[in-house]
């Protein structure tokens, strides 16, 4: 496992030192988590992930498996990784034409199914 402090502080526009200072911990301290020769607590990992606006697992190098209930929405899913812009923008215009409004979808995993507003995307 390598862990991915450096990088996710590096994005979030901080130096090891603010880091630190956020955290409340010594610089030489810090230093030790992203060289890896020091492992953080799980209390500390959440702290850097509130700073840093990411999850533990981010930091951690996880990336978790996409799972579905329904296969054929997981095929659809593949489809979707395997094309390129043009590809998912038509089978997203495809969609759109499907559901009977380009301007709503529903929300089928929110408590009670509603009608969300669409962002506007570029042609």
């Amino acid at each position: 496992m390598e862990i991915q402090l450096e990088k996710l502080r590096k994005l979030s526009g901080l130096n090891q030192t603010e880091m630190a200072e956020r955290l409340g911990v010594k610089v030489a301290t810090y230093r030790t988590w992203e060289k890896g020769t020091r492992m953080l607590s799980l209390k500390q990992a959440y702290e850097c992930a509130v700073i840093l606006g990411c999850s533990i697992d981010a930091i951690a190098g996880y990336t978790p498996p996409i799972s579905f209930a329904d296969p054929a929405q997981a095929e659809l899913n593949g489809y979707w990784e395997s094309m390129n812009e043009k590809g998912r923008s038509a089978l997203l215009n495809s969609a759109e034409l499907m559901s009977g409004s380009p301007d709503t979808r529903v929300e089928k995993y929110s408590p009670s199914p509603v009608r969300v507003q669409t962002q506007e995307r570029s042609a």
